[in-house]
């Protein structure tokens, strides 16, 4: 009988688990949930954690984690939590985010990410139910895609077929938010 690892999960958080994220990791095709957050994680997300095609929740906030989202994560469309607030990760966040076709709870904030929030993060993702964006240096406004999501208190997800409960922007700063859209900080 052969035996696969699907789950890299540490029980309790922040047992100062020291060192980076090596890239053999991702040889671990059947993996569905790595959650190591609250460590002292450092370097980059390997590039190749694309190959980890079964991967349904990559949580890694509260770490020393930087450099930029690599390309390859883009390929998991199992993903339904993608949670890595709290590190120093920098770069954009590309349109195939919208590849994320499970996304349910997406955390960036208090990182460094720039540029703008994709358009596609509304319009592709029909799951997302949380988003949280604010502490960044994104610019522009949160994409209307992304307010026509947004389930508004009364409402029923069954009635509207929307699901996004929570938005969190840094709207006094760089970006602008449409009212009642998202909370601003």
């Amino acid at each position: 009988m052969r035996f696969q690892l699907t789950s890299l999960f540490i029980d309790k958080d922040g047992n100062n688990l020291l060192g980076t994220l090596p890239s053999e990791l991702c040889d671990l095709t059947f993996l569905k949930r790595i959650d190591l957050d609250e460590n002292q994680i450092h370097g980059t997300i390997p590039e190749k954690i694309g190959r980890c095609k079964n991967l349904e929740v990559l949580d890694l906030d509260n770490n020393a984690i930087m450099g930029s989202l690599p390309n390859s994560i883009y390929d998991i469309g199992s993903l339904s939590i993608l949670d890595i607030d709290n590190n120093d990760m920098t770069g954009t966040i590309s349109r195939d985010i919208g590849n994320f076709h499970n996304l349910k709870f997406l955390s960036l904030f208090k990182n460094n990410f720039s540029g703008t929030i994709p358009f596609s993060i509304g319009k592709k993702l029909k799951e997302l139910q949380y988003a949280y964006f604010d502490h960044n240096d994104f610019t522009g406004k949160v994409p209307v895609s992304i307010c026509k999501n947004r389930l508004y208190e009364g409402s029923d997800e069954t009635d509207t077929g929307k699901k996004l409960k929570l938005t969190t922007a840094d709207c006094e700063e760089n970006i602008s938010c449409i009212e009642g859209c998202c909370l601003c900080y």
